[in-house]
Parts: C-alpha cells; structure tokens; sequence
C-alpha cells in the first residue's frame, strides 16, 4: 500500500509539474505575442505623427506643395494600417485619391489615376485592400514602362441583382 500511494503521489507531482510547465510556457507565449502587437502599433503611429510634423514644418515654411504630398501620404499609410477589414467604398474612394494625389506628384502629372463610383454604392462594404493593389499594379506595370502619358481608370459600378463591378482599367503598354 504504502510503496503504491507514494508511486502515485509522484506521478501525480511529475503530471502537475508537466501541466504546470505547459500552463507557463503558453502564458509567455502570449505575453510575447501581446508585447508585439504593442510594438507593432507604437510604430505605425510614431511614423503617423513622424509624418504629421513634416506637414506641420512645411506648412509653417510655406511650401504647400510639400504638405500636401505629406498629408496624402500620412493619409494613406494611415488608412493601410488601421485595424478594419472591411470598409466602404466611399472610404476606398477617399483612400484612392490620396494615393493618385502621390502618383501625379511623383510622375509630375504624366500619369493620372481617375475614379468613380456611383452613389449608390458608397456605403457598400468591402475588403479593405482589394482594389488599391490593382491599382498599384496598373501604375507600375501599364503606366511605367510607357513613354508617354497615361491613366488609370477605377469605377465602382452597380450591375443587376444587387452586384457591384469593380473595374481597374489603365492604357499602358498591356
């Protein structure tokens, strides 16, 4: 009995100790994945506010085209790094035209990017980084290696039975 009970207690002991030991690895594990979330946003704002001051430097020296570009910018990366997975399209709409304020500064005018978007659809939802991409992919890949001016055009229009279409169109090399 005795040599039986004391088998027991320590099987029991190692089993506690194992369970024990699961419990803390696994509340270190999500502390460090808390820890990084933090991390992850610290930097996004400090780069928020970072660019927020350039704007704020550019309007006190009076350039305005400055704070412009910056204000876009900080905009953008703004909406890029905030939390929601589905938003509007009227905040797409917004978001695209900070992004095509950029892309003629940074083409100087030679490439616009143009949208529309029907007012019914405003208020529709839908994944935040769907249509930015093509758009980027348009630029980069139809309108770049083209040598001379080009567009990209975007339109969210409404089809039959409730369905949207999104059209990212540009007139570059193909």
């Amino acid at each position: 009995g005795f040599r039986n009970l004391y088998e027991n207690f320590n099987y029991m002991a190692e089993r506690i100790d194992v369970l024990v030991s699961r419990e803390l690895k696994q509340q270190i594990l999500i502390n460090q994945a808390n820890f990084k979330h933090l991390q992850a946003q610290i930097n996004p704002h400090f780069m928020y506010n970072t660019l927020e001051c350039i704007r704020g430097m550019a309007l006190y020296h009076e350039e305005k085209e400055i704070a412009k570009l910056t204000g876009s910018l900080s905009k953008l990366f703004r909406y890029n790094v905030k939390g929601e997975e589905l938003v509007s399209v009227k905040e797409v709409v917004k978001n695209l035209k900070e992004y095509a304020l950029i892309i003629d500064y940074r083409f100087m005018g030679k490439f616009k990017v143009v949208i529309e978007a029907e007012e019914s659809l405003l208020q529709v939802f839908l994944p935040k980084m769907l249509v930015q991409p093509l758009v980027e992919n348009a630029v980069l890949h139809g309108l770049e290696p083209k040598m001379d001016r080009g567009e990209v055009n975007v339109c969210f229009a409404e089809e039959q039975e409730e369905n949207m279409c999104i059209t990212v169109r540009d007139d570059g090399c193909g």
